[in-house]
């Protein structure tokens, strides 16, 4: 039976699949935005929700937290009711750094430091205004609204 750690280094290893998936899924669409499709959204959204909820089953609440709202533009992209340009690309590719930056603190088990944890909120709060442009807020209701209330409880 497999003890947390080795669960932990797991997904890791996974989770870096699908990250290194996203960056050369978003930068093909960058490059050629009319060869977007279905697929290959679907294929996004389910990237992020696969690393979104094993981060949660090792325990990476941090991972869970802030990939809540990357997952969310994905849907929001399946939906079409948000579209793949290029400055949400920009920001999905920053998202998706930061989502490795979180996995090396993991596998160094060591606490996310300040200054991430306040480049994840600024990044959180970038994305959302894709997503609510009105209120250019992080939805509170979400779990990012955790991971934001959980960075102002670290910085405070």
């Amino acid at each position: 039976m497999l003890n947390m750690q080795e669960l932990v280094t797991i997904f890791l290893t996974e989770g870096r699949e699908l990250t290194d998936f996203l960056e050369q899924q978003l930068l093909s669409v960058e490059q050629a935005p009319e060869k977007l499709d279905d697929e290959t959204v679907n294929a996004l959204f389910r990237a992020a929700h696969t690393i979104k909820g094993s981060a949660g089953v090792v325990g990476l609440h941090d991972v869970v937290a802030f990939t809540h709202l990357v997952e969310t533009a994905f849907e929001s992209v399946r939906a079409k009711e948000l579209s793949l340009n290029t400055p949400l690309i920009n920001v999905l590719l920053r998202c998706n750094d930061h989502i490795v930056s979180l996995f090396d603190y993991a596998e160094r088990q060591h606490a996310v430091s300040e200054s991430d944890l306040q480049a994840g909120k600024t990044l959180l709060i970038e994305l959302s205004t894709f997503l609510n442009p009105a209120t250019a807020q992080v939805p509170p209701s979400s779990a990012t609204a955790r991971y934001v209330k959980k960075q102002r409880l670290r910085c405070g």
